[in-house]
């Protein structure tokens, strides 16, 4: 798998991130030296280059995310969690049924392994691009065009795209929520792209004839615009 493909082709500020979920703890990585506040940090961490693996309860600072990933949550982690979703309904920043329709992870698992997709030492599960509208709208014309549907578009949570993209085997579009973009600086014109990793190839490919095609287009429609108002 070459993800620097990926990363030339649509001039990415980072290389895609794998996630991949494992039956047992890898033996030959390293184990994140602290846990996060949440476990969308971990992604961070991947687009700056590292590998790494977590354990289960290195997610229980956020329980949002915790919950996302199927964790069973322990007693401390229960409470914030009902704390949360309480002020979010408070400010009407939830629907009382939201919380019940969040995707989780339905895998059991042993560890989590994060980093740079291109060095994934092992299979991952989902693909993460962080990219800007431009970039996203060629891998949505890719996805289209190599039948990896990508209609979804998500919100809250940023972690929610994980199990999404597991269960269906789809691609997500997902603009982060607001507790992502704090903890994984996320800047304001930045959204994400996820997908099954085992369709990378096929993306790719199809990425590439999507380039061209763009690149011939958008000539085209600078001449018809500048024929029409003399602007460029």
């Amino acid at each position: 798998m070459n993800a620097d493909m990926l990363t030339s082709l649509l001039t990415l500020p980072y290389p895609p991130i794998g996630i991949a979920f494992l039956d047992q703890v890898p033996g030959d990585l390293t184990r994140i030296e602290s846990a996060s506040p949440a476990g969308c940090a971990y992604w961070t961490l991947a687009a700056a280059g590292r590998m790494f693996y977590t354990l289960p309860e290195d997610h229980f600072g956020c329980p949002i995310g915790a919950y996302t990933h199927g964790l069973e949550l322990p007693p401390a982690s229960q409470v914030e969690l009902q704390s949360t979703v309480s002020t979010m309904l408070s400010l009407n920043y939830l629907r009382p049924e939201e919380p019940k329709q969040l995707p989780r992870v339905s895998r059991n698992f042993q560890a989590i392994v994060y980093g740079p997709l291109a060095q994934m030492p092992v299979a991952a599960d989902v693909a993460i691009v962080i990219g800007h509208a431009k970039s996203l709208m060629l891998l949505t014309e890719a996805a289209q065009s190599c039948q990896l549907p990508a209609h979804t578009v998500m919100g809250r949570p940023g972690c929610g795209m994980i199990p999404q993209v597991m269960k269906t085997q789809q691609a997500v579009t997902n603009f982060g929520c607001i507790g992502n973009r704090v903890y994984t600086r996320l800047a304001d014109h930045e959204f994400y792209f996820a997908f099954p990793a085992s369709r990378y190839n096929d993306l790719v490919r199809a990425l590439q004839t999507i380039v061209r095609a763009n690149h011939e287009l958008e000539h085209y429609h600078r001449g018809r615009l500048q024929s029409a108002t003399g602007c460029n």
